[in-house]
């Protein structure tokens, strides 16, 4: 072949080369609702998702989120995955240029043939060797596509273990607030009932009472009891949980807590402007879902473009050297030339792989809209819950502030005489019930805000490189 016939049969490769087969990806478009259905967020000062957990205006919550992103092993493994993906994607980049091996050898021998003189051998070669695959039908530039999909999704992964992890964070922190809440107030109750208690075989022993009432009241202050140790170890499970998400020091993390014992963070409210279609751009698991149907419909193109000819270059250049008995010879060598790969028969194997791709697609294709619809559902019964919390709020709120001035109407009539130390104790147990009761709600509010903040995407919007 001369030099002017390997310069047209390169350009017909490469304009061949630029062919691809295989179906080609279009984006979904999920039908979706033009506004949300559920009553938004209003009242109150309104927060952008950017500026979410500094809303909380609770710094020990901030520093615990900030500390567990930066030793969660979760996170670790995505960024792991990412580094996977990447060095997947420079192996398929990679097939789509000629690979060059150099190869060197040399050995040398003895022999005796004839049984009197003796043969010194030396052999040695040096040879250039190339190969390069001609990417005829897109095989090699539909992996790369594939596998530059599933960097992009893995990178998506890791802001959404973010996003989780800082949900997680909070939900077991305000868990912990709430108990330790509750713990008190049962506290308070144990000791209230133990002193109706004993103000009651007080009366009994005075056969005032009957010595029913005393073995009623012990009964309750048992039970009370029991609601307090409960209580106290609720409260126990929650710092096991945030250490295990913190990796902190349990004895260092319970230092941390210790100076906001009892009280939870004010609950901010989301700036919720965006309309459900959103989602597909605001949350993390939607977008490495869709890059995965991406990576998916890239596979399925590589499948179909297996099941045709394989066209491949080779060349070499060598030279090898001999010498025998000190008499030494060159030899210099080169070969170029093509190699077809015909698929004749395989009983229908690469038709099979290729319909195997697709059907991977079609599943993936329907899991993506199962996550869509998943996530227009978790953003609407977050602000149902938000909105419904709000309003029995005020409900509890009210019922506290009557509880509070009927328990100090009933001490004005215990100090005047007029009422007895028994009732004064109900009304004080009425009022600990109604405080569990807004503490509860205060929690399950600030429950349904960090629901919301993780169905919006938790302020993820452009997909950022993570080293």
């Amino acid at each position: 072949m001369n030099l002017s016939r390997l310069v047209i049969a390169t350009g017909l490769l490469t304009t061949l080369s630029a062919c691809s087969v295989g179906p080609r990806y279009t984006a979904p478009q999920p039908k979706l609702s033009a506004t949300w259905q559920a009553p938004l967020p209003h009242e109150g000062k309104l927060t952008q998702l950017t500026e979410w957990w500094g809303s909380f205006n609770d710094p020990t919550l901030t520093q615990l989120i900030q500390t567990s992103e930066q030793s969660s092993p979760t996170l670790t493994q995505a960024v792991a995955r990412i580094k996977q993906a990447r060095a997947s994607w420079d192996s398929t980049a990679a097939s789509l240029y000629p690979s060059v091996d150099l190869n060197a050898k040399s050995t040398r021998s003895k022999s005796n043939p004839f049984g009197s003189q003796v043969f010194l051998q030396t052999a040695s070669s040096l040879s250039l060797d190339a190969a390069w695959e001609i990417d005829l039908f897109g095989a090699s530039r539909r992996a790369r596509e594939s596998a530059l999909a599933h960097i992009t999704a893995r990178q998506a992964d890791w802001h959404d273990a973010r996003v989780s992890l800082a949900a997680e964070v909070a939900n077991s922190y305000l868990n912990l607030r709430a108990c330790e809440i509750a713990t008190d107030s049962a506290d308070r109750d144990w000791h209230s009932r133990q002193h109706t208690a004993a103000l009651t075989q007080l009366k009994v022993t005075e056969l005032f009472l009957p010595a029913s009432d005393s073995t009623l009241t012990r009964a309750y202050a048992s039970d009370a009891h029991n609601r307090l140790l409960n209580q106290q170890a609720e409260c126990e499970l929650n710092i096991k949980a945030l250490v295990a998400l913190t990796g902190i020091e349990e004895t260092t993390l319970r230092q941390q807590l210790a100076p906001r014992h009892a009280q939870l963070p004010t609950s901010p409210l989301l700036n919720i402007s965006s309309v459900p279609a959103d989602l597909l751009r605001q949350r993390p698991d939607l977008a490495a879902a869709e890059r995965d149907l991406a990576a998916a419909m890239a596979d399925a193109g590589l499948a179909e473009a297996n099941r045709y000819l394989r066209l491949s270059l080779t060349g070499s250049i060598g030279v090898s050297l001999l010498n025998l008995n000190g008499v030494s010879s060159q030899t210099d060598t080169w070969s170029f030339g093509p190699a077809l790969t015909i698929p004749l028969f395989d009983a229908g194997k690469r038709r099979a792989n290729a319909q195997l791709a697709l059907a991977k697609y079609d599943e993936a294709r329907a899991g993506y809209e199962l996550k869509v619809r998943n996530a227009v559902k978790e953003t609407e019964q977050a602000l149902v819950r938000l909105d419904s919390t709000r309003q029995r709020m005020l409900d509890a709120q009210s019922s506290v502030t009557d509880f509070k001035a009927a328990w100090q109407a009933m001490n004005q009539r215990y100090q005047a005489g007029t009422t007895s130390l028994l009732e004064v104790e109900d009304s004080a147990r009425n009022l600990i019930t109604a405080e569990n009761t807004l503490t509860t709600l205060q929690r399950d509010q600030l429950t349904a805000s960090i629901s919301l903040y993780k169905a919006m995407g938790g302020g993820y919007e452009i997909i950022n490189n993570h080293d």
